[in-house]
């Protein structure tokens, strides 16, 4: 479906024909004789684009315009007359009319018209969509992907250059806070859909019910509460690119919906019956393992199977300590633009040191964290010559296996000034386990990597509040 078009003219043979010609073209076509019916008829269907005649019965067509405008904001408008004057055509454009057309009006002429007409109307909401979604984007940067070194790295960036040559699903797996959402992004940028829109969903920070509603969209009455009508993200995403942030979380009976999407490429707006074809490629992305849910019944095996199509694993921070330097730069020079810095503050020896022993169990969104804080207590924001990296226990941690003896072992250097004994045991406890959830491909495999049951594995899990 091309959209929902309201034609209103008093000329009942004019519309009729207009009205067959739209309807053979794709749009849903409804159409009204009066200012009175124009209003009625736009707030049961809001339509798309209105194509008002300036000369009505009840009212004059300009003056029904600025009305509507003020309920129908998103809506476009195209006027047509058969009593054209510059002055009614400035009069019309100044209110806001995307386009003033004399009759008689020549078809392809219209249908130019109502096309571009849709496009602005998709462009304003796509606008809007990011605009209320720009304080999740990260700012641009100079630093490109090749100039990761780390060999941990190196592999996503290769499995990341094939993901830009195709259109396949792409899944991205990985701890919290590796860098999925920025990867997605660079994926996008880097595509054949570079010029399309990106969009992205969190999967399980909105209710299930929502969920669906923002992915699929509705028609007005769909559901109690519902006004207007919605394009959902996967409509909103054609051509583009939609990231299913936290996938794993999704509800099962959404996760068929999707699985019907990706089959298809066809979108139903709820409360709808009708089909729209839509060219979006998604990728996916979560810090849990699927393979697992799918054991447990909690993910549909089948939707595993249609996402598992191309998939890149982001290693943790602590697996790229080479990365550190060039990452630190890079973060730094986002939250100098975002702080509005005139220039991009550097990191003195001593902090750029700490920041590389550091472990990082929250890996780069740790790190951007510690960075901000960092710049907002030095003295200066050239030169950063101390990073804030929370309790001081944490920091005194070297996880790195002492080499020289047994490789089982960890080094622990004990801070000069103290520590508190539960809290330090607590943190190395989580690193250790997040370590072992790294490693080992599931929980099972993690619980005999440190050497106790999955049962008190699920224990520490919760009283320690990881993610995993």
């Amino acid at each position: 479906m091309q959209g929902t078009v309201l034609l209103v003219d008093d000329e009942q043979h004019l519309i009729s024909f207009l009205k067959k010609l739209l309807d053979s073209e794709g749009y849903d076509t409804k159409t009204a004789l009066t200012g009175e019916e124009a209003r009625q008829k736009a707030a049961l269907f809001y339509p798309d684009v209105m194509v008002l005649d300036i000369r009505l019965p009840d009212t004059d067509g300009v003056e029904l315009m600025r009305e509507l405008k003020q309920t129908y904001p998103h809506a476009q408008y195209i006027m047509m007359t058969a009593h054209g004057s510059i002055q009614t055509a400035v009069e019309s454009t100044r209110l806001g009319a995307f386009e003033y057309l004399t009759k008689p009006v020549e078809p392809d002429v219209l249908l130019v018209s109502l096309q571009n007409a849709m496009k602005a109307r998709r462009l304003t909401e796509e606008v809007e969509e990011l605009r209320r979604k720009s304080r999740l984007l990260p700012g641009s940067s100079e630093i490109t992907i090749e100039q990761y070194r780390s060999p941990a790295f190196r592999m996503v960036a290769d499995e990341a250059h094939r993901a830009t040559d195709s259109d396949a699903t792409v899944l991205l797996t990985g701890e919290s806070g590796t860098g999925k959402n920025h990867l997605s992004r660079w994926i996008h940028e880097h595509s054949g859909r570079a010029d399309g829109p990106f969009f992205e969903i969190n999967c399980a920070s909105i209710a299930p019910s929502l969920v669906e509603s923002e992915l699929f969209g509705y028609e007005p009455g769909a559901f109690t509460g519902s006004q207007g009508r919605k394009r959902g993200l996967l409509e909103m995403a054609d051509q583009g690119t939609l990231l299913l942030d936290e996938i794993g979380d999704m509800d099962l009976a959404l996760q068929a919906k999707l699985l019907t999407f990706l089959d298809t490429q066809v979108v139903r707006r709820l409360g709808s019956e009708t089909n729209i074809k839509v060219n979006a490629r998604i990728i996916a992305a979560t810090n849990q393992d699927l393979e697992e849910l799918v054991q447990e019944k909690k993910f549909r095996q089948d939707l595993y199977y249609r996402l598992n199509v191309l998939v890149i694993n982001m290693p943790p921070l602590r697996r790229r300590t080479s990365d550190i330097t060039i990452l630190a730069k890079e973060l730094l020079m986002r939250l100098a633009h975002e702080m509005d810095l005139k220039n991009v503050p550097r990191l003195g020896p001593e902090a750029l040191g700490s920041l590389e022993r550091y472990h990082w169990p929250g890996n780069v969104r740790e790190m951007r964290n510690v960075l901000e804080r960092s710049l907002l207590e030095a003295s200066s924001y050239d030169v950063i010559n101390h990073v804030a990296l929370g309790p001081k226990s944490l920091a005194s941690f070297d996880l790195s296996p002492v080499t020289q003896t047994d490789q089982s072992l960890i080094e622990v250097r004990f801070p000069e000034d103290g520590l508190n004994l539960k809290e330090t045991l607590n943190q190395l406890t989580a690193t250790l386990i997040k370590e072992a959830l790294a490693r080992g491909a599931t929980k099972k495999q993690a619980a005999e990597l440190l050497g106790i049951s999955r049962h008190s594995l699920t224990h520490y899990l919760k009283a320690l509040d990881i993610n995993a």
